[in-house]
């Protein structure tokens, strides 16, 4: 919910900027005011967060718990080996039947 609403005040402080009116009194204003709520909102999310990780563990055991292996290539290049030798030796066994 709070990634949608920073979202939208991203947009729309955005779109206002690049209007032609973005240089009147009243624009700017609009601006700043958005810009506040913004921010109270990043705010909120970031202390929500906090709370979150500090009832699961700490950072570092939190990104232990999501972090996974990517294959590097070599291990790619080895895996499709192996399964290129399998499946030549199981069409060997099969047209033997």
């Amino acid at each position: 919910e709070f990634g949608t609403a920073i979202e939208t005040l991203v947009t729309a402080v955005s779109l206002i900027k690049q209007s032609k009116i973005a240089h009147d009194d009243r624009c700017k204003i609009l601006i700043s005011s958005l810009q506040d709520t913004l921010k109270g909102i990043e705010d909120k999310s970031y202390g929500q967060r906090a709370r979150h990780r500090s009832r699961s563990g700490s950072p570092r055991e939190s990104r232990k718990k999501h972090r996974h292996r990517t294959r590097s290539p070599r291990d790619r290049n080895e895996y499709r080996r192996s399964s290129e030798d399998y499946d030549g030796k199981y069409s060997r066994d099969h047209r033997r039947r």
